[in-house]
């Protein structure tokens, strides 16, 4: 079982989920790193995101959001853009609540302060068809989220009880949910919209 786990998360995190394999899909993927802690002026959090696989957010605590290519440069003056990074500031202000929540019940020795936070949103149309979650530590996938459905999944054991905890955080949650089946919706109408005036690159 975990080895089909983490088949498929592999699957996942690498573009299952782009425009490619079904006619007229496409998906909204963000990819992050949070921190518990960091040594000022370092940044806690910082990431990407892209459409159909194409970056066009870079983003850190410090600098916030900032374009990348053709797209990024097209929609950085949007509501949508300031919408986009609004949400995603919220949801990785709340996981890092989660990281130094749970500090001073574990050894501070060997906590994982880093976590890898991957999402990935598809839709048909205006038509939501699948989105995940998946929280990395280390070099190892530790558990997911399915926010169609609310369903958790652990892949690793030891992590079950750092899955229960965030599992419980009902805030949390709804910012994970509002996020793949709400945000992402609205930012995919709307980019690739501005998408499809620039033939040339799309």
């Amino acid at each position: 079982m975990e080895i089909r786990i983490l088949k498929l998360v592999d699957i996942l995190t690498k573009g299952f989920f782009s425009s490619s394999p079904f006619a007229g899909t496409h998906s909204l993927s963000c990819n992050f790193v949070v921190k518990a802690r960091s040594t000022p002026p370092q940044p806690w959090c910082e990431g990407q995101c892209s459409v159909d696989g194409m970056p066009f957010l870079q983003y850190d605590n410090n600098n916030k959001a900032t374009p990348l290519g053709d797209l990024g440069k097209e929609v950085d003056a949007t509501n949508t853009w300031t919408e986009l990074t609004e949400s995603l500031k919220d949801i990785f202000e709340e996981l890092r609540k989660q990281l130094l929540n749970m500090e001073p019940v574990a050894d501070k020795t060997r906590y994982p302060h880093t976590w890898q936070v991957t999402t990935v949103s598809q839709y048909k149309g205006e038509q939501f068809v699948h989105a995940f979650w998946n929280f990395t530590t280390g070099e190892q996938s530790s558990f997911y989220f399915y926010p169609m459905n609310k369903i958790w999944g652990v892949i690793h054991d030891k992590d079950i009880g750092t899955m229960k905890q965030w599992k419980s955080n009902s805030e949390l949650v709804q910012g994970l949910r509002k996020f793949s089946m709400g945000d992402s919706r609205h930012c995919l109408k709307e980019f690739l919209n501005h998408w499809k005036e620039m033939p040339s690159k799309y």
